[in-house]
């Protein structure tokens, strides 16, 4: 039996229900004109933590993305946030949280809208070293391996039936280095 395809929505049809198909998702595209943007500084006559959370969105990267019109969003959304922070009122609140869901502010509002940021490739000065100093540990236990095993060849004592057997042979080191993992 052949499965059917889904019908191809109309251009003009929206549906926010979980049920949207990504293949019939419409994108409309445009140009940016984020370049040469000036971003608006934090109102100095807001509270340290309504300024403060204005300027971690600079710093996000998220706001690579922002138009003219989300940087207008996120002044607003920081005035609802000293507006908040001086009343406590919870509609105000409201408010704020769906204004920064909209910029997506957090981690989970960015993935709702499926935005991904990579993180930097970070950079392990001592990476090379630390290889080296397992490398080295390794060599060591291997030759550490090699004597016990020696000595124990040259002594018939150390192979006698009163030792368990787990006791009589050292582990071979692809065995010892296995264990590690």
């Amino acid at each position: 039996m052949v499965p059917k395809k889904p019908e191809a929505r109309s251009s003009g049809s929206r549906s926010t229900g979980s049920h949207d198909d990504p293949r019939f998702i419409a994108v409309a595209r445009g140009h940016s004109r984020r370049k040469g943007i000036p971003i608006p500084e934090a109102n100095p006559d807001w509270l340290p933590q309504a300024r403060s959370w204005y300027n971690s969105l600079k710093l996000s990267g998220q706001s690579d993305f922002y138009e003219a019109s989300d940087w207008a969003t996120a002044v607003c959304a920081a005035q609802m946030f000293h507006d908040y922070l001086r009343t406590k009122s919870p509609g105000i609140l409201a408010q704020f949280v769906r204004l920064t869901e909209s910029l997506g502010a957090t981690i989970s509002d960015r993935k709702k809208s499926r935005i991904e940021l990579e993180d930097p490739n970070p950079a392990d000065a001592d990476e090379e070293a630390a290889d080296r100093a397992v490398n080295d540990w390794q060599l060591r236990l291997v030759k550490l391996w090699a004597l016990i095993r020696r000595s124990r060849a040259a002594r018939p004592e150390a192979n006698s039936a009163h030792r368990p057997p787990e006791a009589r042979r050292p582990p071979s080191p692809a065995t010892f280095l296995s264990r590690r993992r």
